[in-house]
């Protein structure tokens, strides 16, 4: 598989879900506490990820499939909130990828609005419309290219709502083949909404790693509130 295949999923899958910095304003300084203290940190995850800056790329396309996603992210991006990203050292036998957003609105009304969005019939459409067009544009040329995704909807355990994907993606390019695997989960806690994002290749997220890092994010935001 192209080192370059690699490189590109590792930057840019997140940002399908969490798309821009944090923002703030000062007539929101206890809700933007609320979101900085509530997100995952280093000791959360699993030795070997590094944190590093969040990628604000737009990856989404601006294609009606596309249109409730980006009102979600949007909305997120609107309220106080805060993003971290964790990566490993992508290589050619693998890369994994964690990421978290937390965002504090002011009603409970409007939380669920934003969660609304992520669980609309289109949004696992959108997911695999967007994830095999990053994938094609980094194939391009390669020969043997080939992607296919498929996406699973899932009803994710805690908060007081959520809604989860599981999106699987093979890619294959001059000879070797490669599957990557993204879990979303999204979840409202009260008037906040807190958004996990995991992506690895050659396997699934581990299942334990998974729930020990939500729950973790959730317990903490929870206790921020």
């Amino acid at each position: 598989m192209p080192r370059r295949l690699i490189t590109a999923a590792i930057a840019l899958l997140i940002t399908v879900v969490l798309a821009s910095p944090a923002t703030a304003g000062l007539e929101t300084s206890k809700d933007q506490q609320i979101a900085d203290e509530s997100v995952l940190t280093s000791s959360d995850v699993p030795s070997g990820f590094e944190q590093v800056p969040p990628d604000d790329d737009d990856t989404t396309p601006a294609s009606k499939v596309c249109r409730t996603v980006r009102r979600g992210r949007d909305a997120l991006d609107d309220a106080p909130n805060a993003e971290v990203e964790f990566r490993t050292r992508g290589d050619a036998s693998g890369s994994a990828l964690i990421g978290n957003k937390v965002a504090v609105f002011e009603t409970t009304k409007a939380a669920t609005r934003a969660l609304r969005a992520y669980a609309d019939d289109d949004t696992g459409r959108c997911f695999e419309q967007n994830y095999r067009k990053i994938f094609e544009s980094e194939l391009a040329g390669a020969d043997g290219a080939s992607v296919e995704v498929t996406s699973s909807r899932y009803a994710p355990d805690g908060g007081d709502a959520a809604v989860g994907y599981e999106v699987e993606i093979e890619a294959s390019a001059e000879g070797d083949s490669q599957t990557f695997y993204v879990d979303l989960a999204v979840y409202r806690v009260g008037r906040t909404i807190d958004a996990f994002a995991y992506f690895n290749s050659g396997s699934q997220p581990p299942s334990d790693d998974v729930a020990a890092m939500t729950d973790a994010g959730l317990g903490r935001l929870e206790d921020a509130l």
